[in-house]
């Protein structure tokens, strides 16, 4: 864990994985080298790109589990992101005993 950054609860890292989108926010970021474009996050496409700037974004930032630099539309893993991603990959790896789909 970073030095000054708390660790955050089981239920924070729930809430910040609620949504697919931000599911999909984690994901692509664990994949990903190098910070990421707005636009690439949402692939495109405008409605999308509206609801990661206005929802998903900043609940993922608030968390710290992304750093989000507005102005220059990036977004990198943030000092947090460890977390979310960990539980995801827990819930993706044990995806077929889960009577739902994760991502």
């Amino acid at each position: 864990m970073p030095r000054g950054v708390p660790s955050g609860s089981f239920d924070d890292c729930l809430r910040a994985l609620g949504h697919g989108r931000r599911r999909e926010v984690v994901t692509t970021l664990s994949d990903a080298d190098a910070p990421l474009s707005v636009r690439a996050l949402a692939g495109g496409d405008e409605q999308c790109k509206l609801a990661l700037v206005h929802n998903h974004l900043p609940m993922l930032a608030d968390g710290s589990y992304v750093d989000w630099d507005r102005d220059a539309g990036r977004v990198r893993r943030g000092p947090r992101f460890d977390e979310v991603a960990a539980l995801l990959d827990l819930l993706r790896t044990h995806g077929d005993e889960l009577p739902w789909t994760v991502v």
